[in-house]
């Protein structure tokens, strides 16, 4: 999420203000669904563990419970966490619906490339759902929210080595993946 948070507004919602919480809600609702949606590509219920992760949020600041890293890191672990408890309690497979943030128009308008286009797309959503679960979550967190290193590390709760090794496995599973789809 490369949303700028003003740290007065974090500061206010600490210190209970409301109007400050339904800000950052409104700021960071919408990246932590697409987040979630990557993982669970249910709407109804990526909507519901979205609301989960803002409750948390909502209690854990009114217990004064303070953020280990940034705000947005502390964000992003909440949904990490949310995710793996439905995946633990649900035991089927996450999907990663990569097209529906890629939204990339075709180089060109005729069938032919639309189409082609859309099975590349497709090729490459199977390829990541196929991935074990911490390489497609740094997959997702380093390509499609855009974070950086150190703070999927945190996020996740690795090293940032392990996290650079899972990205260059991940890269090379893929490549392998689309190379024997494509042809």
């Amino acid at each position: 999420m490369r949303v700028k948070i003003p740290s007065d507004l974090l500061d206010d919602a600490r210190n209970g203000d409301p109007d400050a919480f339904n800000q950052l809600f409104d700021l960071c609702s919408g990246h932590i669904f697409r987040f979630i949606y990557t993982r669970i590509p249910d709407l109804q219920l990526a909507e519901d563990l979205t609301g989960n992760v803002f409750l948390k949020v909502y209690e854990a600041i009114n217990r004064g419970q303070p953020w280990k890293y940034t705000f947005t890191s502390w964000l992003y672990t909440i949904a990490n966490n949310q995710i793996r408890d439905h995946i633990r309690r649900d035991v089927r497979a996450a999907f990663f619906p990569i097209d529906t943030h890629m939204n990339l128009p075709s180089r060109e308008p005729d069938p032919f490339h639309a189409t082609r286009d859309s099975l590349d797309a497709e090729s490459l959503r199977a390829a990541i759902a196929r991935l074990p679960d911490s390489q497609a979550q740094v997959i997702s967190l380093r390509f499609l929210e855009g974070y950086g290193v150190k703070e999927v590390a945190a996020i996740m709760g690795k090293t940032e080595v392990s996290i650079r090794a899972m990205q260059f496995r991940a890269i090379k599973e893929l490549r392998a993946a689309l190379a024997r789809d494509l042809g």
